[in-house]
């Protein structure tokens, strides 16, 4: 195989991967805005069990003066820096650890499902990938759905209407379907090996 063919390969990898990405993003959303409104009542001020009484009287400050020394300002400065440094760090790689770990999450899911489907019998290599891979397309199928189908218990809070809520749910669960299937696409015609895709 030619270096540019192999790069070009590469960057077929790469930019699947980066969709698949997106599309664990897109779940991601889809499952908090699902698992937000279905607990919203449970998380509301009226239920008094799941949250600390509010204080009866009210918070006074005490008036401390913090002295203003130029080791102090140096100090604030190196922290503020420092948080900003790693934060900048866990931005930067946070999509990858979360392709790298959905991948990991329906991978798994099809190993373990692999057996059962099979009822234990050994299966050549290549209809062992192949049924692999088309559980883990039914598993990603599956984490879209499921969170569009828990709509139906959540209670939409005001200010908010039912319709909003679904909007907001099939629109990421249209936005999840359309990253992979540009993966899957991408996987295809550039003929990448499943195993591969996140």
């Amino acid at each position: 195989m030619s270096n540019a063919h192999s790069q070009t390969r590469q960057r077929a990898k790469t930019t699947a991967n980066v969709f698949g990405t997106l599309g664990y993003f897109s779940l991601i959303l889809q499952w908090t805005w699902t698992l937000l409104l279905v607990c919203y009542p449970f998380l509301s001020a009226d239920r008094g069990f799941l949250l600390p009484p509010a204080p009866t009287t009210p918070f006074e400050p005490t008036n401390t003066a913090i002295t203003t020394s130029p080791i102090t300002a140096v100090v604030a400065i190196a922290v503020t820096a420092f948080v900003l440094v790693m934060t900048a760090v866990v931005i930067a790689r946070l999509p990858k650890q979360i392709g790298k770990r959905g991948a990991q999450l329906t991978h798994k899911t099809a190993d373990k499902v692999v057996p059962i489907v099979t009822k234990h019998k050994p299966l050549p290599a290549k209809k062992r990938r192949k049924l692999s891979y088309r559980i883990i397309l039914t598993a990603k199928a599956l984490f879209i759905i499921l969170p569009v189908i828990g709509l139906i218990w959540a209670k939409a809070p005001y200010p908010l209407t039912n319709a909003i809520v679904w909007t907001i749910g099939i629109y990421c669960a249209g936005w999840s379907v359309i990253y992979f299937a540009i993966q899957q696409a991408i996987g295809f015609f550039a003929k990448i090996d499943t195993r591969q895709l996140w």
